[in-house]
């Protein structure tokens, strides 16, 4: 398939960097499309839930196009108005799931224990992309705003370097040269 090609592509890439350790969602996607680099470079690996995409709650696993109609039907309506859950886009939820600005908080909590955890490794993430996006946008300092700008596709790869002082600079952002 395209996305297996695509996961080989940039097994091939990864190839290039030295990498100490990874830290990849649990879900089985992140996992397939990591499967051929650890076939190639044996390197420790965390498999963990705090990488996971946005949580949909009673959508999780559903179409996009049964989330839409719910979103515009009458019953979201009232659960919005009966939760006072604010309506702006980046605060908005389904019933039992996260927002972008929950999935931001949990992310980016997630990195800064990281960045002490492993100080001084080259540590590759494997996740999605609302998770990427909102670890890009903590690391490099963004405002939320920046999120509908970013555009991340598949197998893209970001290389940001985080110095002593805690400065950091996006090497590559987003690249898909491999492809």
């Amino acid at each position: 398939t395209k996305g297996e090609k695509q996961a080989e592509k940039l097994a091939q890439r990864l190839l290039k960097e030295k990498i100490d350790v990874v830290y990849c969602s649990d879900l089985g996607r992140c996992k397939q499309t990591l499967e051929p680099y650890l076939k190639l470079n044996k390197v420790k690996t965390h498999y963990v839930k705090e990488l996971r995409e946005k949580g949909h709650g009673i959508f999780d696993g559903k179409k996009t196009s049964e989330i839409e109609k719910y979103r515009k039907s009458e019953r979201y309506g009232k659960w919005v108005i009966k939760n006072n859950i604010n309506p702006t886009w980046y605060r908005r939820r389904f019933p039992r799931g996260e927002s972008f600005q929950d999935l931001y908080k949990r992310a980016s909590k997630f990195i800064d224990k990281l960045i002490k955890k492993e100080n001084g490794k080259n540590v590759l993430i494997f996740t999605h992309g609302g998770t990427k996006r909102m670890i890009i946008i903590h690391l490099l300092k963004k405002n939320m705003k920046h999120f509908g700008k970013l555009h991340v596709p598949n197998t893209a790869l970001s290389i940001i370097n985080i110095k002593e002082d805690g400065n950091r600079r996006a090497r590559l952002l987003n690249n898909t040269n491999h492809l």
